[in-house]
């Protein structure tokens, strides 16, 4: 960390044997440190007590002043001509404020220097430092800085120089700390370079190229911007022939902008009319249809967006859709009442303002008046559009739908304008005010499903050519309804047939052999009737004849369920016995075999022929019959086999 330094007057430095700067630290006390003042050159003493700070004294009474700046000059003069190193600040160019870089900051070691030496112009610099043929004027500045006089001396000589800046820097200083001030860390700057001269130079040319060039630039554009003023102006009366001698091409949208209930804030004009390709009252109609009556309060465009969309629907000529406020001003001297497209709708914007049909709050959007209004209209207009569209689409379906092409050519423009007798009015009259539409539409609807085969024949034809086509309907009605009796008769009969078929087909599956016989025989439940009487006479009598049969059908398969359960009953029971008498024998056979085992042939056959009392009077071969007698007849064998051998 670098102390901090304090400025004094006392000298800490002297010079040795008339050669070399030391400081106070490098010598002994007294009059035995054998320097000079580096000022006046006379004796000094060191004073090295143990109160005051070390320093240099006059060996006798002495008026020398100056002597601690002249030691720091001599000190950073020496630092320099011994390290050969050097810091050496940015050097910057400038002209009329613009500063160009010519050399960057960079530290520079340097091949030689001399001290004290004088150029042939007669400056001769505090130190001049040498690097690869190319040399450097260095001045310490102490007390005396560079003026203007000498830096204008040293710019003579053609060779760099630089000035370091020790006036504010410590008289007292270390060795140390004034070598890293003077190679580096004190200020510096330069007093003269031939490139930043050169470089200036070079700015001041450009400088002047460039303002030449940019009045060259000013002139041509002031020309221009007059020829451009001068064909806008041209461009202008053009558009104001064009539009007093356009026809009425736009009666549509004005229709639509009357029919709403505005047409009393068109036409009004703010000046510029040639700049627009429509009039006024059109450019501003397309403003209140598309921005009030089409948005209402959904939307707030600016004014920017409202005059966007009146140049993409080429409400604005080409050569006018931005014009330069400069380029306004100048059209405004030569056209009166000018004005650019721009500044025209917005003046109408602002006039709509102030009429309480629009409201400004960052955007412009219809007013709640106006927007009650709009409701009100665009519902009404909702309505005829409609009731347009659903007259149109009947009157196109019934044309269509004609078979003489001659017809199809009938037009719906003049039709809809004929007075209907029946009605009082015209379908015209009909789709702007509404009245009578349902009962008209619903005629339309008749003579459709007519003509379609899906209705009556109705009486009025509403001035449809349809004379011819309503008499063959009519005919294909009559020959529709005679095929449809015949094919009525044909199924009744085809009916009747598969009825007796299916009373047959189940007489025979009731009644198997003597079928044929039922049939013909008087039954008591036909009221003295033959079956096949029933079945032919009608639906209510087949019905009852069908439903004696299914009854009698019914009994049947009752009475074969019974059978086959019975049937299968004894076959259950017959396989059960089957399965018992082979168990009883598979017992019995077991038996047979352990008696043998256990007594042998001859005895096992006498025990098994013999009855015993415990097993109730019987033989074993008999009684033996499931696992339970097995048991009891092998305990009684077991005995029996007992009693052997006690014999023995």
């Amino acid at each position: 960390m670098v102390r901090k330094l304090h400025h004094t007057t006392d000298l800490v430095y002297g010079i040795w044997e008339g050669r070399e700067i030391k400081h106070i630290s490098e010598v002994p006390s007294g009059k035995a440190c054998e320097c000079m003042c580096p000022q006046c050159n006379h004796p000094l003493i060191a004073r090295k007590g143990s109160i005051n700070r070390h320093h240099f004294g006059h060996a006798a009474d002495s008026v020398c002043t100056g002597a601690p700046e002249t030691a720091l000059h001599l000190i950073a003069k020496e630092i320099i001509y011994s390290r050969l190193r050097l810091a050496l600040p940015e050097l910057v160019a400038e002209y009329n404020g613009v500063t160009l870089q010519v050399v960057k900051a960079q530290t520079v070691f340097f091949d030689s220097a001399i001290k004290e030496f004088r150029h042939e112009v007669g400056i001769i610099p505090d130190i001049f430092v040498v690097k690869n043929d190319r040399k450097l004027m260095v001045e310490i500045f102490v007390t005396h800085e560079c003026d203007e006089e000498k830096i204008s001396e040293i710019s003579k000589t053609g060779v760099p120089s630089v000035e370091i800046d020790l006036s504010k820097f410590p008289r007292d200083a270390t060795p140390s700390e004034i070598e890293d001030a003077v190679i580096s860390s004190a200020s510096r700057r330069w007093l003269y370079h031939p490139r930043e001269v050169a470089a200036r130079e070079q700015m001041k040319i450009q400088a002047e190229e460039i303002r030449r060039v940019k009045e060259r630039e000013e002139e041509n554009a002031r020309k221009e911007l007059e020829r451009k003023v001068d064909t806008l102006v041209r461009y202008y009366h053009m558009g104001v022939r064009k539009l007093e001698n356009l026809d009425n091409q736009n009666a549509e949208i004005l229709s639509r902008i009357n029919a709403a209930g505005f047409s009393n804030i068109l036409g009004i004009s703010f000046g510029g009319e040639g700049v627009f390709n429509f009039p006024t009252d059109v450019w501003q109609a397309e403003i209140v249809e598309k921005f009030i009556i089409s948005s209402g309060a959904d939307v707030a465009p600016k004014a920017s967006a409202i005059y966007n969309h009146l140049k993409g629907v080429g409400a604005v000529g080409h050569q006018f859709k931005f014009v330069h406020p400069e380029v306004e001003k100048l059209l405004q001297k030569k056209i009166d009442k000018f004005v650019s497209p721009y500044t025209a709708v917005k003046a109408y914007l602002e006039y709509l303002v102030e009429l309480g049909v629009l409201v400004f709050r960052r955007g412009y959007f219809a007013s709640s008046l106006t927007v009650r209004g709009i409701d009100k209209v665009n519902e009404s207009n909702r309505l005829r559009r409609q009731r347009a569209i659903d007259i149109r689409k009947k009157f196109n379906s019934i044309v269509l739908g004609l078979s003489d092409n001659s017809i199809r050519s009938f037009g719906f423009e003049n039709w809809k304008k004929i007075p209907q007798a029946s009605f009082g009015s015209s379908f015209e009259e009909a789709i702007e005010n509404g009245n009578s539409f349902v009962q008209m539409y619903q005629g339309l609807v008749d003579i459709e499903r007519m003509l379609s085969g899906h209705g009556l024949i109705v009486d009025d034809w509403l001035n449809f050519p349809i004379r011819r086509e309503v008499e063959r309907r009519r005919t294909f009605l009559m020959e529709e309804d005679e095929r449809k009796r015949i094919e009525a008769r044909r199924k009744d009969e085809e009916a009747h047939e598969k009825r007796v078929q299916v009373f047959l087909n189940l007489a025979r599956s009731v009644h198997e052999g003597t079928a044929d016989q039922w049939i013909v025989l008087p039954n008591l439940n036909c009221d003295g009737q033959t079956p096949i009487e029933m079945a032919e006479a009608g639906a209510d009598s087949y019905h009852l004849i069908m439903a004696q049969l299914n009854r009698e059908q019914n009994e049947k398969l009752e009475r074969q369920w019974e059978e086959e359960k019975r049937r299968e009953s004894e076959r259950r029971n017959a396989i059960f016995a089957e399965d018992r008498l082979r168990e009883v024998e598979s017992w019995r056979e077991k038996l047979r075999k352990r008696a043998v085992n256990s007594l042998g042939e001859d005895k096992a056959r006498a025990f098994l022929a013999s009855p015993y009392p415990q097993l109730k009077g019987k033989r074993p071969k008999d009684y033996c019959v499931d696992k339970e007698t097995y048991g009891l007849c092998e305990t009684l064998m077991n005995g029996v086999k007992k009693r052997s051998r006690k014999m023995f």
